[in-house]
């Protein structure tokens, strides 16, 4: 055991961290994490915490760095060190962050952060402010713009291996697809004595879907044949469209169309990823032989990434070519050396 532990100025995560956790012969003080005294005066030679498990969403797909402003004297270190993991119960192995601050873990949803202090042999305390743990030098950055996730096709599987399907069709001019062409030209119908149907796609991935839209036919006499109530579906597991587990995401009654060509877009609730959707109707307006739709497609909302940033509170420079993304980077002297540090200019003992 150390009679102090050395100091540790600050540490910056650019995560939503919050003070919870594990404690591990270490304690919250005044808001920071601090080794425990095993007897009066007499302090843990090491301890550490680690966080509770951090849900970041779609922001996994770009978070990269966890950035560090220390300063260790007299062999006081901390290290940090994350783990990840898909669906927050089953995690990868502790990873080291790297000196640049580079987080090794695979990127995924869920991540944990594991803090280690280990006490020098001078100094008055040994401690890390939790207050900076908490989103304070971060910024959300747009990695894909929303918008309608469905290829323009020309037969019902697309380049790409994806699939439209339908529960049937009135001929080959009338197939799934048709109802993915971006075009007003066409459209999609049931086959002749079927008013009741479906229509959907099968994407290659999983894909997060929050809003759907329905266009009317081109043709003004017959927009009776359009849907009028239908539950929109979604699974993990089809084949084909018709076999399978779905899932019931939004239901629609009493829908009409009076023009053609008209949109109309259904906002839902829904965080759940699919590889397949579907609308399932059970009605049209008024017609008994078929039933149509002139186009189909499926929103993916904008998603975005977390992007983490460097404050250091004492040895700063700025970068050459600073922007408004830029960071700033560490410049080293030793302990010799400095008398002190003012802002961001470093005063040398020697001049």
């Amino acid at each position: 055991m150390a009679t102090q532990g050395g100091i540790i100025e600050q540490k910056t995560i650019g995560l939503q961290i919050d003070k919870t956790g594990t404690f591990i012969n270490t304690e919250l003080v005044n808001d920071n994490i601090q080794l425990k005294q095993a007897e009066e005066g007499i302090y843990y030679e090491e301890g550490g915490w680690i966080s509770s498990i951090v849900d970041i969403g779609d922001n996994f797909q770009s978070y990269g760095k966890l950035f560090i402003a220390q300063v260790n004297t007299n062999d006081s270190k901390i290290i940090t060190m994350t783990k990840t993991s898909s669906d927050g119960i089953n995690f990868n192995q502790w990873e080291t962050v790297l000196e640049d601050g580079t987080i090794k873990s695979e990127k995924k949803r869920f991540i944990q952060v594991q803090i280690k202090l280990f006490a020098g042999v001078e100094g008055k305390e040994y401690l890390l402010s939790l207050d900076e743990l908490i989103n304070d030098y971060t910024e959300t950055v747009v990695t894909q713009i929303g918008g309608y996730a469905t290829p323009t096709l020309t037969s019902n599987i697309s380049s790409a291996g994806e699939l439209a399907f339908a529960s049937s069709a009135w001929n080959n001019d009338y197939l799934a697809w048709k109802a993915f062409d971006k075009s007003n030209s066409y459209y999609y119908s049931t086959a002749s004595g079927q008013v009741a149907g479906f229509l959907g796609f099968k994407f290659n991935k999983e894909k997060v879907i929050s809003k759907y839209m329905v266009r009317s036919i081109s043709n003004a006499s017959l927009l009776y044949t359009m849907p009028k109530s239908w539950i929109l579906q979604a699974s993990n597991n089809t084949t084909n469209g018709s076999d399978g587990d779905w899932d019931d995401l939004d239901i629609q009654v009493n829908q009409t169309w009076s023009t053609i060509n008209t949109n109309k877009e259904y906002s839902i609730e829904n965080s759940s990823k699919y590889i397949s959707y579907r609308i399932k109707w059970s009605e049209n307006n008024a017609g008994n032989q078929y039933s149509t739709v002139g186009e189909l497609d499926f929103y993916e909302k904008e998603k975005t990434a977390i992007s983490l940033k460097r404050n250091y509170s004492f040895d700063m420079s700025l970068d050459e070519s600073w922007s408004d993304i830029g960071s700033l980077h560490r410049y080293k002297v030793s302990r010799n050396e400095w008398t002190r540090i003012d802002k961001m200019d470093v005063m040398r003992g020697d001049k």
